[in-house]
């Protein structure tokens, strides 16, 4: 290839990559944010797992789980491996550098797809600065790209949520479907198979966007290519971690982030979106337009379904706004064209216009990021440094900012974790029931699951905490536990009596012990935690993440109970729980399952076809047949405790108020915004400390009431429906109108 002919090209794109760069500043330098609540904490502590520990089991989440199933590795193994910085510096260049590379991609993209450096160029310096155009058709998004000044949402989307491994991937799948663009297909299998490894949601709009190519590239060699990219990553995508992810998004996604009911406004987008997509097949439409127009159908009809109706045509719609951004800029581009007269004029008017339209958002862009932040000033740490100094090997719970940053400061185990993929559901069902519980006998239900699940600490955080979320219903119900620390400022960690992770337990009651039928049924509790109390303890020593030494005097009909999440990797049985249960004492090892062996053969096998030249239909078919039917069986055996883990997260919706949900409007008038806030036939009730208020207005999401005029000036607000009231926040009650984040 020439390379003086592509030396423009190599030009435009480093001048893009740079000025992002630019445009990102001080948060390339940064280590931790003043922001421990956001996903950039979380991608932290996920890639110190990597860095610290084996690839095998995970001990630290979840009562333990397969590592693998913690998250695709790529963006973490490149966050681990950056040499001589921390965790938090590897991130935040990482995130960076990836940041910085989609618009270099789109740019590649436009051009393959317009032949036009110029179009690419517009492509690239659109996606990078200007107001992204969907701001313009729907408010919801222009509302949250406001308080950056209507940065570009790939800006807001870093800034306000890091999304960065979202970010990283969506470079390559830029990169991918320009490949396939040029009939390149084992490039574009290669380019998608790094998106899969990287993000899940990124592996679902590289799904959404690559079908745009079947419009005009043909279904076949499109099928080749996903299908061949699966194989490469089956080595890590093996049909066990997609039963764990088709079943969190069933189990806690489904309820957690539930989507309206169809209705006649969803059908409108679809019809929208069908003909869109219909005018994409004319052929009188050029090609590389019509492949847009087809992106932006199905993406769109995701984003603006959502935007409009609430409705979740995906799971987790909101997250495809990077890709149908980029197809709206794409649309654009594609539509001028179509203008080959008068492209270069119509290209300087929309540069100018963009430039003047960014120049509030360029002239602040540092201004707009996350401040930097010393992590012992953070409450996250400093309780993370006391567990790590208190709580050793043993077993903590915690909800909020710490489940999903304690792993980036200790290695103390943990019963939640960072929400991420799970072996065990009933462990985080078991958490939702203990932190969202209000039942008349919640604080029973809530000490007997600390005790089942060998949790020694227990961090709670009351309405006048610091902490960002308050993930918990009346959080004074647990005030009878023992309190091992209290900082005085509503955070405290309280202390169940230490049990041993092993003890000799008694088949014959075992089998004597009621089928649980709810995280709140406390007949199973009770007789459960005293069955796994044990008849003696046990001696297990742990070598490492992924082996122990269990050594026990076991009698007729008696086995060991090991306090920790059963998988097939470790070759035993399990109780009820689901944790390991062995009948006999030695070596316990966990070890690679079958579906993992089948997913690395998959891979061995996709690589050697790959090179003897195999059609890539093909290779698809000998890579997903097989995991396709190991996955039916996985999922088709998938525990019982699975379908009580469902109902718990179906059953526990209190009334959650935002964090920074409060606003008052004066005059002891307040709007407060959150979640579950009842229904004409269940209204809420809102309290000001022990004082109702009245409620002037109420909707789903949305509470307006006033204060009581004899409430003191600062007191916890909290929202009660049915009876059950949910988390609170401690208030100035007599504060002025003022930003939503200024009062709790």
């Amino acid at each position: 290839m020439d390379n003086r002919r592509l030396r423009p090209d190599w030009l435009i794109a480093g001048a893009l990559f740079i000025g992002n760069l630019l445009i990102l500043g001080p948060f390339l330098l940064t280590e931790y944010s003043n922001q421990p609540w956001n996903n950039g904490y979380v991608y932290m502590a996920i890639s110190r797992m990597f860095r610290d520990h084996k690839w095998t089991w995970n001990r630290l989440q979840y009562a333990g789980a397969p590592f693998h199933y913690l998250y695709p590795p790529v963006f973490h193994v490149l966050s681990a491996t950056v040499p001589f910085v921390s965790i938090g510096r590897a991130f935040h260049l990482v995130t960076g550098f990836g940041y910085a590379l989609v618009p270099v991609c789109l740019y590649w993209l436009a051009v393959q797809l317009f032949e036009s450096r110029l179009l690419g160029a517009l492509a690239g310096v659109a996606y990078s600065i200007f107001p992204s155009p969907v701001y313009y058709a729907l408010p919801l998004w222009k509302g949250l790209a406001a308080p950056y000044n209507n940065a570009p949402w790939g800006f807001v989307a870093m800034a306000g949520y890091e999304e960065a491994a979202h970010a990283f991937g969506f470079a390559f799948t830029l990169l991918a479907i320009a490949a396939a663009w040029r009939n390149r297909w084992t490039l574009s299998a290669i380019l998608a198979a790094v998106v899969f490894l990287t993000n899940w949601p990124a592996m679902i709009g590289l799904g959404l966007a690559l079908s745009a190519i079947a419009v005009r590239r043909g279904l076949l060699p499109l099928i080749g290519a996903v299908g061949t990219a699966y194989g490469l990553a089956a080595f890590w995508m093996t049909p066990g971690y997609f039963v764990s992810s088709t079943l969190l998004n069933r189990i806690v996604i489904r309820h957690t982030n539930a989507g309206a009911p169809w209705n006649r406004t969803t059908w409108i987008v679809l019809g929208c979106a069908g003909v869109l997509g219909g005018v994409s097949l004319w052929r009188r439409v050029p090609a590389a337009l019509a492949l847009v127009l087809a992106w932006v159908a199905v993406l769109g009809a995701v984003v603006i379904s959502f935007s409009l109706a609430g409705n979740n045509l995906v799971p987790l719609p909101n997250r495809y706004m990077l890709e149908f951004n980029a197809g709206c800029i794409l649309a654009l581009v594609g539509l001028i064209s179509l203008l080959p007269k008068r492209r270069a004029a119509v290209t300087a008017a929309i540069l100018v216009a963009g430039f003047v339209a960014s120049f509030g958002f360029l002239s602040r862009a540092w201004t707009f990021q996350p401040s930097r932040a010393d992590p012992h000033s953070l409450l996250a740490f400093q309780i993370s440094e006391w567990l790590t100094l208190h709580a050793g090997s043993s077993r903590v719970l915690a909800s909020g900012e710490l489940d999903s940053t304690l792993a980036l400061w200790s290695d103390v185990p943990q019963a939640g974790g960072t929400g991420q993929d799970v072996s065990n559901f009933l462990m985080f069902a078991a958490q939702r029931q203990i932190t969202f519980g209000c039942e008349p006998d919640s604080e029973r239900l809530g000490e007997l699951w600390l005790r089942a699940l060998n949790v020694h600490y227990f961090v709670v955080h009351e309405s006048e905490s610091h902490e960002y979320f308050h993930w918990f219903s009346q959080p004074e119900k647990f005030r009878a536990l023992s309190i091992a620390w209290d900082n005085g400022a509503g955070d405290k960690v309280y202390e169940i009596p230490d049990q041993h992770e092993a003890v000799v337990v008694d088949l014959t009651a075992l089998r004597r012990l009621p089928a649980i039928r709810s995280t709140a049924d406390g007949q199973f509790l009770e007789a459960y935690v005293k069955w796994a109390a044990g008849k003696r303890p046990a001696t297990i020593t742990w070598l490492g993440d992924d082996r122990a030494v269990v050594d026990a005097v076991l009698g007729p009909d008696e086995a060991i109970l090991v306090k920790d999440t059963y998988d097939r990797g470790w070759h035993t049985a399990s109780d009820p729980l689901g944790f390991i249960l062995l009948r006999q004492t030695g070596d316990l090892r966990f070890s690679a399952p079958w579906d993992v062996w089948l997913g690395r053969a998959i891979t061995a096998l996709t690589i050697v076809l790959l090179l003897a030249g195999v059609q890539g239909w093909k290779i698809a078919a000998v890579a997903v047949i097989p995991a396709i039917a190991v996955y039916g069986f996985l999922v088709s055996s998938a525990p019982a405790t699975t379908s009580v883990a469902e109902e718990a997260f179906g059953r526990l919706q209190p009334p959650l108020i935002n964090s920074g949900g409060i606003v008052s409007a004066g005059g002891g008038i307040f709007s407060i915004y959150g979640l579950n806030f009842g229904s004409t036939a269940s209204p809420p009730h809102v309290w000001f400390g022990d004082r109702e208020a009245h409620v002037n207005y109420h909707g789903g999401a949305l509470v307006v009431a006033k204060a009581p005029d004899d409430v003191p000036p600062i007191a916890p607000v909290s929202v009660e429906v049915n009876g059950c009231r949910g988390n609170a926040f401690t208030i100035p009650v007599s504060a002025s109108p003022t930003d939503p984040h200024a009062l709790p």
